[in-house]
């Protein structure tokens, strides 16, 4: 079994997630297992809106999204390292998923 891929959360997390619909925060839940798993899954990727090359935006229940990036802190032809950071949970960007 692979580890998981650490994820780095903003210091307002707790708060915003306690005002997600019971929907959303079941997304979110299901969201942290996969970028723990493999952010660049491809089936994810596809219900993500990506911003700057290089921040993500999973669309959410209730209007909002949750917004994150990965992060590199080496590139090694041996060894890859990548922490997923969580950068905010705002209003979405785009009217609807696709």
């Amino acid at each position: 079994m692979a580890a998981s891929i650490p994820i780095e959360i903003y210091d307002e997390f707790s708060d915003d997630f306690v005002k997600l619909t019971d929907e959303a925060q079941s997304e979110v839940k299901d969201l942290l297992v996969q970028l723990q798993d493999n952010p660049y899954e491809p089936e994810l990727q596809k219900q993500c809106f990506l911003h700057d090359g290089e921040r993500f935006e999973y669309p959410l229940d209730g209007g909002v999204s949750i917004f994150w990036k990965v992060h590199h802190p080496s590139l090694s032809v041996t060894k890859l390292k990548m922490t997923v950071w969580l950068e905010k949970i705002a209003p979405t960007s785009k009217l609807k998923k696709k």
